[in-house]
């Protein structure tokens, strides 16, 4: 299975606490959650169908600019953007390949998933 998620990938961001009324909740940036939709809606648009099987993914992530984001932050934004969605838990996710690039005029993240 290989798609493309076109636009500047998003690292994933620090989950955030709040506190009101001596309660704490916890949730994630809102870019993050856009970002995790958006890589959703390609796969589902890919036709990629949840696996209970070990996978390999190759990513690689195009940026616009060159300011730096860490690559394991970018990595995780897609895994778990996949969970439910390309496997049933980024557990199965044996092999891993990712790579940052640069592109200013196309920035995308291009996945590739494949069953071992």
């Amino acid at each position: 299975m290989r798609f493309t998620v076109p636009g500047n990938p998003i690292p994933k961001g620090r989950p955030r606490v709040i506190s009101k009324n001596g309660k704490r909740w916890t949730y994630t940036p809102t870019t993050t959650k856009q970002y995790e939709n958006l890589v959703k809606a390609y796969a589902m648009k890919a036709r990629c169908r949840p696996t209970n099987l070990s996978v390999m993914v190759e990513i690689v992530f195009y940026r616009s600019s060159t300011r730096n984001a860490d690559l394991d932050n970018l990595v995780k934004s897609v895994t778990d953007a996949l969970n439910g969605v390309a496997w049933e838990d980024d557990a199965l996710i044996e092999v891993m390949y990712a790579k940052k690039d640069y592109d200013p005029k196309n920035p995308r993240a291009e996945i590739e998933i494949t069953i071992l």
